[in-house]
């Protein structure tokens, strides 16, 4: 060979190992790695959305106080007086119509247990009727759920529930009543596992959302957590709420949540955003980013995530929200946080959301 060839040949080897990195970084995400919340209702125009966008993931809110308002074991048939399934038959069947999967958050006690719906339900009877509660949501919704067998009579695909969350930012005041306690969590941890995988035993159990810098933060969190005796058999998935003013600021909860894992000797766990997002409207708040700021930082925040879900074991991602909402009573940057206006109009990241999710 010639002193020209080989040089040739070196060149376009240099120039493969070059391009190797940004190759890796572009891979595509399989189907349902990036999803959305629901902060509203689901409308039909919303469900027509969500077709549109080939969204695969919808993470709702499944409160148990919404399902059961008086004392009795839940079970997953229609109950008179008890438990009611019509709001959830919808909501799973109309998703699947449009090709999406529910990831619900389990949550939410209901009066009777106790004033104040933070408060978790791990002591007695009100853990009996918790377990009773979630083994008739699996029961229904899961793998061969009842509500499956008559949706596939009209020839529709089924999207069974497969994951299931339990409780949501545990970690701060926002979702726990009083300070936050791991120790009472992996209580209920334990509680909700084995009644859902009795009755699915490859249920995906996904922690609840955790703030990655509220004042009890997730690294001193899951740390606390860890160090129960045997927690780490009762879920499969670290969930995080990053969010974060800059995408540096994304990085770091990120390499914080992997950094939990494998201090608590579980580096099987995988990471799973369940709430990531910016406004769309100008205003002081960090998280407050403009239209075109927020289709900018959405963009700048999936190809994060995309690129790095390898390394870091990102199972997927909920952007929040779909849909803006006028609820007053919800965080500042929450009113303007959706993909789309509350008239069903697109945003600019909307448009930036379906790239990612084609």
């Amino acid at each position: 060979m010639s002193r020209h060839g080989a040089l040739t040949i070196l060149a376009c080897a240099l120039c493969a190992l070059a391009l190797t990195p940004a190759t890796a970084g572009a891979k595509k995400a399989p189907k349902g790695f990036f999803g959305v919340v629901t902060q509203e209702t689901l409308t039909g125009a919303d469900y027509e959305r969500i077709a549109e966008g080939r969204v695969k993931t919808v993470r709702i809110a499944l409160s148990w106080a919404s399902v059961q308002q008086v004392p009795g074991q839940c079970q997953a048939v229609e109950q008179a007086g008890i438990c009611t399934w019509a709001a959830m038959d919808d909501i799973a069947g109309r998703a699947a119509q449009a090709g999406a999967r529910i990831l619900p958050v389990l949550a939410g006690s209901p009066s009777f247990v106790s004033k104040n719906p933070k408060n978790p339900p791990i002591k007695g009877q009100d853990a009996k009727r918790w377990k009773a509660f979630l083994s008739a949501v699996a029961e229904r919704y899961g793998r061969g759920g009842r509500f499956w067998g008559v949706f596939d009579d009209y020839g529709a695909k089924a999207y069974p529930i497969t994951d299931y969350q339990i409780w949501n930012e545990q970690n701060s005041k926002q979702g726990w009543q009083g300070p936050p306690e791991p120790r009472k969590y992996a209580k209920l941890l334990k509680i909700s596992s084995k009644a859902i995988r009795k009755k699915d035993r490859k249920a995906d159990i996904v922690l609840g959302g955790m703030f990655g810098d509220s004042k009890v933060t997730l690294t001193s969190y899951m740390r606390q957590l860890y160090r129960v005796k045997r927690v780490k058999r009762y879920f499969d998935t670290i969930a995080l709420h990053p969010y974060a003013p800059q995408i540096g600021d994304l990085k770091r909860q990120l390499r914080q949540a992997r950094s939990a894992a494998r201090r608590g000797n579980d580096r099987k766990a995988k990471i799973r955003i369940t709430e990531l997002g910016w406004s769309s409207k100008n205003g002081s708040h960090p998280l407050m980013k403009g239209r075109s700021g927020q289709a900018k930082m959405l963009k700048k925040a999936f190809r994060l995530l995309q690129k790095r879900r390898g390394r870091y074991n990102i199972d997927g991602i909920s952007w929040f929200a779909l849909q803006d909402t006028d609820n007053k009573a919800t965080c500042k940057f929450c009113l303007h946080s959706g993909l789309l206006e509350t008239n069903n109009k697109a945003k600019p990241s909307w448009r930036a959301f379906k790239k990612f999710s084609k």
